[in-house]
């Protein structure tokens, strides 16, 4: 998917989508490859997306399945360490959905 950046236009390769962010009215991808900024309503990203390997976890985050280290207590910790919050209201359906993922990686092995 080619998307136009502050950074300049680059083609972006879903599977290297570690988590994206809202803030501050823009948009961060948090990559395997770097960090890239982009004006649009999240949302909008977020159609872009195949439900299959993303979830919105947070009015502010949607993050890639396939980085996911651990969720317990409101946190999700992605394999680089990073902590973000789950809200208690999408707290059980953020964890099934990891579960499942979890189950569908280790059934492709």
């Amino acid at each position: 998917m080619g998307l136009h950046f502050v950074e300049g236009t680059v083609c972006v390769n879903t599977g290297g989508i570690v988590y994206i962010e809202s803030y501050r009215h823009r948009i961060v991808f948090h990559m395997t490859d770097g960090i890239y900024h982009i004006y649009k309503p999240l949302g909008e990203i977020e159609d872009m997306l195949s439900t299959d390997d993303f979830i919105r976890i947070h009015k502010s985050y949607i993050i890639g399945l396939r980085y996911v280290r651990a969720v317990s207590g409101y946190r999700l910790t992605l394999e680089d360490g990073t902590v973000l919050p789950v809200p208690k209201g999408r707290y059980k359906e953020v964890k099934s959905r990891i579960v499942r993922q979890t189950a569908r990686t280790i059934s492709c092995i």
